[in-house]
């Protein structure tokens, strides 16, 4: 949901073309020409946008809290889950980077206001989510699975880094097959697309 929210802040609003034909046969035309199917609304992509924003917000919200309630559990059970999700907000930030970029490219070119952020301004911005949100994420989710340490066979070290060791269902961690499922769906996309082709050498 948190991306498709954001994926959606990306796009325009149009009119559908049944629409579009009924929304144009009654405005009035400044210029003898047939508008074009794919008709947008300014006024419309804002209200929706500012409602979106606002559900942007509170979902994201949302989102960090259950994450950080599923990590304070420190459960196995959890660890597939809270890796997507992860993996999903850097996705979400990569998108703000970029609309923060897009942002500042289209007041320079478009813009009459004298008070526009400049490129570093706008690369400083882009790096406190990767240092700050990312990188405490990141240090937060190895710190609890402890997954950069090696592979050991002392069941203390309480490791655990099953995209570099391998799903293994157990019941008594409430590890069931979806789980297992889910964690060699991750590995396979990293061995296919990843800079590492043997998936030993993937680490978290």
């Amino acid at each position: 949901m948190l991306y498709n929210v954001h994926y959606f802040m990306g796009r325009t609003v149009k009119f559908a073309d049944k629409t579009a034909d009924k929304v144009a046969s009654t405005l009035r035309q400044p210029i003898p020409r047939p508008y074009e199917n794919s008709l947008i609304s300014r006024l419309l992509n804002r209200q929706i946008k500012s409602a979106m924003h606002c559900l942007l917000r509170n979902l994201t919200r949302e989102v960090l809290e259950e994450l950080e309630k599923d990590l304070k559990t420190r459960s196995k059970a959890v660890w597939a889950t809270s890796f997507c999700v992860i993996s999903i907000i850097c996705i979400c930030m990569e998108d703000v980077q970029v609309a923060i970029n897009g942002l500042i490219m289209d007041m320079k070119v478009n813009s009459s206001e004298s008070d526009i952020p400049s490129s570093k301004e706008c690369i400083e911005t882009c790096r406190k989510l990767d240092d700050i949100l990312f990188e405490h994420a990141i240090r937060l989710f190895h710190g609890i699975y402890k997954t950069q340490k090696a592979p050991s066979t002392h069941r203390n070290d309480h490791m655990y880094n099953p995209i570099r060791d391998g799903a293994r269902i157990d019941f008594k961690e409430d590890l069931d097959q979806e789980s297992a499922d889910l964690v060699n769906d991750v590995r396979k996309i990293l061995r296919d697309h990843g800079e590492h082709p043997s998936s030993g050498e993937i680490l978290s």
